[in-house]
């Protein structure tokens, strides 16, 4: 049987003498559990009455609701209830569920105020668990709202001992197990119906908006931030069908192109274009079903690197007892909950790759090892079968390479990169990481980037010039409104007469402003002599010179060849032309060449105002923060050598006054990046502010190829040579 409870007024009830009793008995310190409970403690109440304020008193119990600490601190009265279960099993008087016979017993599972509890469907097991609540009661102040709660039979069960079990806990009885923590309990074959609610909860979330009065930037964040976490959580547990993952991401799409309710809008793309990444010329929203295999794969990285946590027992015993999850097969009559975290393991087969320890736990053939070099690549190498593992490449003495091995083995290009690769000098075992991560820790994030990436269309998208025009366009200090409209602008998905007239909405595509041409993108912001009157008044006549190029060519131009503010200033311009463009069609405003451009001016300076405004804020801000130094502080610094692939480590040692005491440098072959040359001089802990001194260092010892030792009169000449007046100043202080 399983028992969900309905807890009255948890919160409220939560008794303080019993949280902090809890964490004493877990372990905590009776200091942090004192300063702990002064965030809840130290709160009064009075009462007011016909504008008289009574007597302050002050409670014993309650967790306020809303703040960010009550969940956690609910937890440990939770922990009661828990500690409660699990000295029942170890008595042998509550018997947990069990899927299989070599499954472990989950006798209950809580979330916060949502507790679900298993059992044996016997009576005596019933008292007993009525028993366990009445002290959990007593003890937390909890309060079961035994009315509201409800318990489930399995089949097996006898219809005298359900009856029996219903009038001794006093619950509601359901032949359909309800929702726990807004996910469907039991999902048969209608996987589609059993997640209806989502779509209900997309159009009800919808309705609640106006779309009259939000803006294109408006309706991006809405999407982004609460439409498409609405199935965050589900997905995260059940592989959705693709039909149901294709009708959400319908919903949002006609959401985003229609201009009012009743108004149908035209869908420009195909929503898959407008999901890719925004440098790869999308405007990242989320793919459903990929995000959904991200989420998932998130659960198996968890069975693989936490084995002991709950759910990777439990799956374990039942669908891969003798090996692990990476290796492990689908088996016959799957549940839904295996079903969906197993059609991840693909993905993050494709994900791993190991970091060399001592190197013989990964075959050189066969695992994926050498950064940037999958292991088809490695089986196109003449293969040598005396070598089998990592470790036959390494000189186990001197804890290095094995160069001549690896030269005479490997392609020069694969040598190179497996020289780059650093060794520990203590032995260290091999283990597998996250590729998609410079930490090599698995993310959501990186893993539906790699979706994303191995599904584009290299010839279509990702060509390295059209990534940087996007990238640029993104970076640009403007309005969500601008970048989007000058997206669409880039891609022509604007309702332009000859757009329309392709689309068979409007016969007649001439330009009303001017008369001369077909009105498509070209016309609008290139070739009418209004708009030519406006680049030219803006100073931007450089940009008319190419204006023979189609539009795309023409934007792409503009964007390689301008700097940050022209491009700031031309999207400004491309805006404010079509909005007039719109005004004059809509409203029968018509703006002069004149006024086009003073607005465009006008608004400029109005971003420039907001921009100084905050950058005021930001600097006084930390103008009021103080430097908090030890009495010697130590600095690290790295310079990198593309070509020769060497990197140089500076450090410096200086007094609190500034003097330097001490000052060394350390030479790097065979380095990958300057992230690992950063790594090398441990420059990830270190302002790069405070490292002027060691980079300086570091970059004249990569130049003359040797090590430096300076100290005394040595270390003042070099820096003499290098800063004059920095030094000159310095003494100065040091004088005073």
């Amino acid at each position: 049987m399983a028992v969900k409870l309905d807890m009255s007024k948890a919160y409220d009830r939560a008794e303080w003498s019993f949280v902090e009793e809890v964490m004493k008995k877990m372990g905590f310190d009776s200091e942090w559990v004192t300063i702990l409970l002064r965030c809840v403690t130290l709160v009064s109440y009075s009462v007011v009455i016909n504008n008289h304020i009574g007597e302050s008193f002050y409670p014993t119990r309650g967790l306020r609701q809303g703040d960010p600490l009550s969940p956690f601190l609910f937890l440990f009265c939770g922990e009661g209830l828990s500690s409660l279960m699990k000295l029942g099993m170890m008595e042998n008087r509550v018997r947990g569920v069990k899927a299989s016979k070599s499954r472990p017993p989950v006798s209950h599972l809580l979330f916060a105020d949502d507790c679900l509890l298993f059992g044996e469907a016997t009576e005596r097991s019933s008292i007993y668990l009525k028993q366990i609540l009445h002290n959990y009661e007593v003890c937390s102040g909890q309060k079961v709202n035994f009315s509201k709660s409800t318990i489930f039979f399995s089949s097996n069960s006898q219809e005298e001992e359900r009856r029996t079990i219903t009038r001794v806990l006093g619950v509601r009885r359901s032949d359909n197990m309800e929702r726990y923590l807004g996910l469907p309990n039991l999902v048969g074959r209608r996987k589609k119906e059993a997640f209806q609610i989502l779509k209900d909860k997309f159009k009800q979330r919808i309705e609640n908006w106006s779309i009259k009065y939000l803006s294109q930037g408006g309706k991006e964040i809405f999407i982004k931030a609460i439409l498409q976490s609405i199935p965050t959580y589900a997905m995260s547990c059940f592989l959705l069908p693709k039909s149901l993952c294709n009708e959400l991401e319908g919903i949002i799409a006609k959401y985003w192109w229609q201009k009012n309710k009743r108004k149908k809008g035209i869908h420009w793309c195909a929503w898959k274009d407008v999901c890719l990444q925004k440098e790869s010329g999308g405007l990242g929203f989320r793919s459903f079903n990929k995000f959904n295999v991200a989420l998932l794969a998130k659960q198996g990285w968890r069975l693989f690197n936490y084995p002991s946590y709950l759910l990777a027992r439990v799956l374990k015993a039942k669908y891969f007892p003798k090996t692990n999850f990476l290796n492990a097969s689908l088996g016959n009559l799957p549940s839904l909950t295996w079903r969906s975290i197993w059609a991840s393991k693909k993905l993050l087969l494709d994900g791993l790759c190991w970091r060399v320890g001592i190197g013989n736990s990964i075959s050189i053939w066969n695992d994926r090892w050498i950064p940037g070099v999958t292991e088809d690549n490695l089986q196109n190498n003449s293969r040598n079968d005396g070598i089998r593992l990592v470790s036959d490449l390494i000189n186990e003495g001197s804890k290095t390479w094995n160069r001549d091995l690896i030269v005479n083995t490997f392609t020069m290009d694969i040598a190179k990169k497996i020289m780059q690769i650093p060794l520990s000098k203590s032995s260290q075992a091999d283990f597998q990481v996250w590729r998609g991560e410079a930490t090599g820790i698995f993310s959501v994030r990186s893993t539906y980037k790699l979706l994303q990436e191995s599904t584009i269309d290299p010839n279509a998208y990702l060509q390295t010039h059209i990534k940087k025009i996007f990238r640029k366009l993104w970076n640009l200090n403007l309005p969500s409104k601008i970048k989007i409209t000058v997206w669409k602008i880039a891609w022509n998905y604007i309702p332009t007469f000859s757009n329309l007239k392709l689309r068979r909405i409007m016969t007649e595509d001439r330009c009303l402003k001017c008369g001369q041409e077909a009105e498509d993108s070209e016309h609008v912001f290139q070739r009418c002599p209004i708009v030519e009157e406006v680049w030219s008044q803006l100073n931007f006549s450089w940009i008319l010179n190419n204006s023979h190029l189609d539009l795309w060519s023409w934007l792409t131009w503009v964007f390689s060849e301008g700097t940050n503010e022209q491009c700031r200033s031309f999207c400004c311009g491309l805006w404010i032309i079509w909005t007039s463009r719109n005004k004059f069609l809509y409203e029968g405003k018509i703006s002069t060449n004149w006024e086009l451009s003073k607005q465009i001016k006008s608004y400029i300076l109005d971003l420039d105002g907001i921009k100084e405004r905050e950058l005021t804020l930001v600097t006084s801000t930390r103008s009021s923060q103080r430097l908090q130094r030890a009495n010697t502080a130590i600095f690290f610094n790295a310079a990198f050598d593309f070509q020769n692939n060497r990197s140089a480590s500076g450090l410096v040692v200086k007094e609190p006054e500034g003097r330097i005491v001490v000052a060394k440098s350390i030479l790097y072959e065979n380095v990958a990046s300057p992230f690992t040359a950063e790594a090398y001089a441990g420059f990830l802990f270190i302002p790069r502010t405070g490292n002027i001194e060691a980079h300086r260092l570091a970059k004249e010892t990569l130049t003359k190829g040797e090590e430096q030792y300076l100290e005394g009169e040595t270390l003042r000449v070099f820096y003499e040579e290098q800063d004059p007046t920095r030094l000159v100043y310095s003494e100065q202080r040091e004088r005073r």
